[in-house]
């Protein structure tokens, strides 16, 4: 496989949990940088 595409919706995420979400989220974006290929 040369491609993957991944689109997610989070829809019911807490309002008292949203910064550590969008934390994690960004952690996680951080990471995938790392990684060879495309991040869009």
């Amino acid at each position: 496989m040369d491609q993957l595409q991944v689109t997610a919706t989070f829809p019911n995420i807490a309002a008292d949990e949203l910064r550590n979400f969008k934390k994690l989220a960004g952690e996680a974006m951080e990471i995938a940088k790392t990684e060879p290929g495309l991040l869009q």
